[in-house]
């Protein structure tokens, strides 16, 4: 099979419901590609036109960019069509040969690296991700530890009107689950989690619902500070107030004790610096957190 007779399809890497993804050589440039093809059925086409002016905007000539180079875009047979640089797998994928018991310490490190670049190019170029896990890291080298952000779907310029609905549960800020509005520190949050999971193997918060998600965070670091409770918009689903304090509201939920689980056991870690950089990109507040650039002057970075 070939597309515009000049893409020969010669495996499909991955498929979901956004469509799927198929290795391709480009008989022009005879380099092998990833076409990403877009379902007919999910597609819109607002949301495509701004994923493609994103990843435009992002484009840059400097070998040393830590995102996914697009190449072109086109439709073929009434679907739409996105040629990436072909990556070496991701990091979920890779993180499954492991036996999900983790990377070690250094090798995270050099992953973060590579993503704090990354996210220093976004807020460079005013944009949110909105997705950052695992599965949405694309692997250059890994014996150097180098990756690519990619899957630029739920992204937004911070400037424009964002998506209500963004993050995968297990990576998504609390101010994302509280409505209370999000910006650049989401994906900073998002970070936080995978650079966890990515050294204990396990999902550092891995709620079932979005309640199940809050408390899991709560065990970790309690409750959230009253005012982002009294400025949420959801705050009656996930607590009740008493006087002028407010509780966790009991659910069918398995009870988490705020505070009970300590971050270090959590993190599966007796590194007291990966401990506070990771603490440092989960703060409730988002001014608190760490930004990308700050964060590179970290004492584990």
């Amino acid at each position: 099979e070939h597309l515009l007779y000049r893409y020969e399809v010669l495996e499909v890497l991955g498929q979901g419901s956004f469509g799927k993804v198929l290795k391709c050589l480009d008989h022009k440039s005879k380099e092998f590609v990833a076409i990403k093809v877009l379902n007919r059925a999910r597609f819109n086409e607002s949301v495509h036109r701004r994923e493609i002016e994103i990843l435009k905007r992002l484009q840059t000539a400097r070998e040393s960019s830590k995102i996914i180079r697009m190449m072109e875009h086109f439709s073929f047979r009434g679907r739409e069509c996105v040629v990436f640089e072909l990556l070496n797998g991701n990091l979920r994928s890779q993180l499954k040969l492991t036996h999900r018991q983790g990377f070690g310490l250094e090798m995270v490190r050099l992953f973060a690296i590579s993503l704090l670049k990354s996210l220093e190019q976004l807020r460079d170029a005013n944009v949110i991700h909105g997705d950052l896990k695992p599965g949405n890291i694309g692997i250059c080298s890994y014996e150097a530890g180098e990756v690519k952000l990619f899957d630029f779907g739920c992204s937004c310029f911070d400037h424009e009107e964002h998506f209500t609905k963004i993050q995968t549960r297990h990576y998504r800020a609390p101010e994302v689950i509280l409505d209370l509005g999000y910006s650049f520190p989401a994906d900073m949050w998002s970070l936080g989690c995978t650079l966890a999971e990515l050294h204990s193997g396990q999902k550092l918060f891995p709620g079932h619902t979005n309640e199940d998600q809050l408390h899991s965070i709560m065990e970790v670091f309690g409750l959230p500070p009253q005012d982002m409770i009294e400025e949420s918009r959801v705050q009656l689903g996930f607590f009740v107030k008493s006087g002028r304090r407010f509780s966790v509201q009991c659910s069918n939920v398995r009870l988490k004790v705020p505070g009970s689980r300590a971050l270090p056991l959590a993190l599966r870690t007796t590194d007291e610096h990966f401990t506070d950089f990771i603490r440092s990109c989960l703060q409730w507040d988002p001014e608190w957190r760490l930004t990308p650039h700050g964060a590179m002057d970290h004492e584990w970075v």
